[in-house]
C-alpha cells in the first residue's frame, strides 16, 4: 500500500511537471509571438510613413508638371488662331515662337518603398486587402500607364521638333530670336529673317501641316495633363488609408 501510495504521487509530480513544461512553452511561444508582432508593426509603421513621403512627393510633382503643361497649351492654342490671321508673317511667327515652342518634361513617380516592400517581401505584412490592392494597382498598372503613354507623346513631341520642323521653319531664326545667352555670340548671320510664303497661303500643304503639328502638340500636351490629374485622386485614396492604418495601429 505505502508503495501504491509513492507511485501515485511520483505520477502526480510527474504529470505536474508535464503541465508546468507546457505552460512554460506556451508562454513563450505567446511572448515570441507577441514581440516578432510588435516588430512587424513596428516595420510596416515605417514603411508606411515611408509610402507617404512618396506619394506626397509625387503629388507636389504632380502639380509642378500640370503647372508646366498648363502654361503651354493656352500659348499652343492661341496660335493656332493668331496664324489663320492674313496679317500673320514671319515676324509674328519668330516673335511669338518661344511661348508655344516648349520642350518635353518626364514624371518619375518615387518608387523606392514599394520596390523594397516588393523586394523584402514584406508587401505581405499588409493585411488590409483593399490598401494592399490600391498600392499594387497604383505601382503596377496606373504609374507603368501613365509612363507608357508619356513616352510615347514625348517621344512624338521631340520626333515634331528636330524632324517635322526641320523644313518648316528656321531654326537659325529661332536662335537669333532669343537672348544672346542662347546663342553664340561669335556667330554671325547677316541674312534676313526668312520669309515663309505659305504662312498666307492658308491651304497649302506647309501651312496645313503646320496647323496640324500644333494642335497635335497642344492635344499631346493636354493628355499629359489630363492623365496626371486622374491619378490624384487615387494617391489621395491611398494616403487616407495609410493614415488610418497608422492611426487604427
Amino acid at each position: 500500500l505505502l508503495m501504491e501510495n509513492k507511485t501515485g504521487k511520483y505520477f502526480k509530480y510527474a504529470i505536474g511537471e508535464i503541465v508546468l513544461v507546457v505552460l512554460g512553452i506556451l508562454i513563450a511561444l505567446s511572448i515570441n509571438n507577441w514581440n516578432e508582432g510588435r516588430i512587424n508593426n513596428k516595420t510596416l509603421n515605417t514603411y508606411y510613413n515611408r509610402l507617404l513621403i512618396d506619394i506626397e512627393n509625387d503629388l507636389k510633382e504632380i502639380g509642378i508638371y500640370q503647372d508646366y503643361y498648363r502654361s503651354s497649351i493656352r500659348p499652343i492654342q492661341k496660335e493656332i488662331i493668331k496664324i489663320q490671321s492674313s496679317s500673320y508673317n514671319t515676324d509674328s511667327l519668330y516673335n511669338n515662337i518661344s511661348t508655344w515652342m516648349r520642350f518635353t518634361r518626364e514624371f518619375s513617380p518615387n518608387k523606392s518603398t514599394y520596390e523594397d516592400l516588393l523586394s523584402t517581401g514584406n508587401i505581405n505584412l499588409i493585411s488590409a486587402l483593399e490598401l494592399r490592392t490600391l498600392i499594387l494597382d497604383l505601382y503596377t498598372v496606373k504609374y507603368p500607364d501613365y509612363l507608357f503613354y508619356q513616352t510615347r507623346s514625348n517621344t512624338i513631341a521631340t520626333n515634331i521638333r528636330t524632324t517635322n520642323y526641320m523644313d518648316q521653319i528656321s531654326y537659325l531664326d529661332i536662335f537669333r530670336n532669343d537672348s544672346a545667352n542662347w546663342f553664340d555670340p561669335e556667330f554671325e548671320s547677316q541674312r534676313p529673317r526668312r520669309e515663309h510664303k505659305w504662312l498666307k497661303e492658308k491651304e497649302s500643304p506647309e501651312f496645313l501641316r503646320f496647323e496640324n503639328i500644333l494642335a497635335l502638340t497642344s492635344e499631346m500636351t493636354f493628355g499629359n495633363m489630363a492623365r496626371l490629374d486622374k491619378l490624384k485622386p487615387r494617391l489621395v485614396s491611398l494616403m487616407d488609408l495609410i493614415k488610418n492604418e497608422l492611426n487604427n495601429d
